[in-house]
């Protein structure tokens, strides 16, 4: 697992401390406590959070005088997350609408990471992401990405920048092309997530090339993590536009 964002010092050397003191860091330990310990508040009232004689979560705590709407949002997401525990007859409170209200909620994702870290790769074990966005006039969402329709454009912006809670990457470009879906005419290349051999791979990165507009001179090899772009293209009857590009490596 990559390393772990945390809300401040003192959230960091609590949560470590806390796995210690139960001996046990497993997804469910590593979710709860990381959560409990966002807010000063929760850190300094964990006991009445969790019975560690006994090894479990006290949902009576959810319920106590020192809880703020924040601290119970966070509470009720640390509860979730260590049995799937939900308060009854108030289960709409520990939705994602209503738990992600709160000033908490930008460190929610990585409590949820810790709980469930093979789910939170956006790659997960494929060889290529699929971002699909909007073609909003104005340049908004993906808008602007049949900008690349241009070589002149491309030459200008030759890579693109990805970054998710994981990691700050770099992706060059290797083709831009049009397509089209829901027909047997277009190449279906929203299929392609992981290649099981290295001749798939190779196959698909040499029919990328062959549709792009212009020659970046870039390729992919088996092994190399690509990132493709996709959006609505007007020239055509379910047109897409697509840029395929691959993951910068030092």
């Amino acid at each position: 697992m990559s390393e772990i964002r945390f809300a401040s010092k003192e959230h960091e050397r609590f949560f470590f401390s806390m796995l210690a003191k139960c001996g046990n860091s497993d997804s469910c330990h590593r979710a709860f406590f990381y959560c409990v310990g966002i807010s000063d508040t929760t850190r300094g009232n964990v006991e009445w959070l969790f019975d560690f004689q006994n090894d479990r979560i006290n949902p009576d705590g959810l319920h106590e005088g020192w809880q703020t709407g924040g601290t119970m949002r966070l509470t009720r997401l640390a509860f979730n997350l260590w049995n799937g525990y939900v308060e009854e007859t108030e289960e709409r409170l520990s939705t994602p609408n209503e738990i992600f209200d709160c000033g908490y909620a930008p460190y929610f994702y990585e409590a949820v990471r810790q709980r469930y870290p093979e789910d939170c790769d956006p790659f997960g074990n494929g060889d290529n992401l699929i971002v699909y966005g909007h073609h909003i006039k104005g340049g908004r969402m993906f808008g602007a990405l049949t900008d690349y329709t241009k070589k002149e454009f491309y030459e200008s912006h030759k890579t693109i920048r990805f970054d998710t809670l994981e990691e700050i990457a770099e992706y060059e470009i290797i083709a831009a092309f049009k397509t089209t879906v829901y027909d047997d005419a277009g190449f279906p290349y929203y299929l392609f997530t992981s290649a099981h051999k290295e001749e798939e791979f190779t196959a698909y990165m040499e029919t990328c090339r062959e549709l792009s507009l212009y020659d970046t001179g870039e390729t992919a090899v088996y092994g190399d993590r690509l990132l493709t772009l996709s959006t609505c293209e007007y020239s055509a009857p379910n047109g897409r536009f697509v840029v395929v590009a691959k993951k910068v490596t030092e």
